[in-house]
């Protein structure tokens, strides 16, 4: 279970930075963006999001549930930030 985490980490095709896809889906076709738009662009969403349908309502997806319980929470901590603002 270890060892493949460190083989991901070192991986010669691992992302290194923010990408946005920019063709249609499926498609392969991405741009590199910087780490200070990208957020900038999520956060954006998300206000859209709470602008729309109210707070409470975005949905977070946590992965695959091989994870350590701190980076399984990191996901609802983000999605419940509305709350304490």
């Amino acid at each position: 279970k270890g060892s493949i985490h460190s083989a991901a980490m070192y991986e010669g095709d691992r992302l290194r930075y923010p990408l946005k896809r920019v063709g249609e889906r499926g498609e392969g076709k991405w741009q590199r963006m910087s780490w200070d738009d990208i957020t900038t662009e999520i956060a954006d969403k998300v206000l859209d999001i709470f602008e729309k349908h109210g707070p409470g309502k975005l949905m977070t997806h946590t992965g695959s549930g091989n994870q350590s319980m701190v980076r399984l929470a990191a996901p609802y901590r983000f999605a419940s930030l509305h709350r304490c603002g």
